[in-house]
């Protein structure tokens, strides 16, 4: 047991000595093109127009690895769910700026009763991220697109199914 505890220490040293790993918290209003009273201002906001959750992310060179961890509290007819998104793509530092974008799988599990007969849903999204570095502090912007693979692909980016979630992180540098 020892030998594993030594062995994973060195192989993590050069990790920690060239990435940037952050974690902090974030929150998301869910944005839904194709129902235009869904708009920010169409109506009035409530605490189940947003979600809210964990940011972490990990950098080495040009290549990121991000999770995000929800919790939705749900609205009329839907439940609350647990939502974790992952995704692995490329991020690109410009003088203060970071922009990024990635691709991964998502899970979400559904708290209560659904009303459908699916409690736990997988699948698909795409991250587009900008942030402001500050130092050991970062401020960004996300945008989080769920992809539905069982719908055409060529219908996913077409404006009326667009549907995700536009938020803010603030993130702190670990190491």
């Amino acid at each position: 047991m020892q030998r594993i505890l030594i062995i994973l220490a060195i192989l993590l040293l050069p990790l920690a000595a060239f990435a940037d790993f952050q974690i902090g918290p974030t929150a998301f209003y869910n944005f839904y093109v194709s129902e235009p009273d869904d708009l920010p201002g169409a109506k009035e906001l409530s605490v189940n127009d947003f979600t809210f959750g964990l940011d972490t992310r990990l950098k080495l060179s040009i290549f990121q690895a991000g999770a995000f961890a929800f919790f939705q509290p749900g609205y009329e007819d839907d439940p609350g769910s647990i939502e974790l998104f992952t995704n692995l793509g490329i991020a690109l530092d410009i003088f203060i700026f970071r922009f990024g974008v990635g691709l991964g799988p998502n899970l979400i599990v559904y708290l209560g009763d659904p009303g459908f007969e699916e409690t736990v849903n997988l699948g698909m999204n795409l991250k587009l991220s900008g942030e402001v570095m500050l130092g050991g502090i970062s401020i960004g912007l996300n945008y989080l697109m769920d992809i539905d693979l069982s719908e055409d692909s060529a219908d996913i980016f077409k404006p009326e199914n667009i549907e995700g979630l536009l938020g803010v992180s603030v993130l702190f540098k670990i190491f």
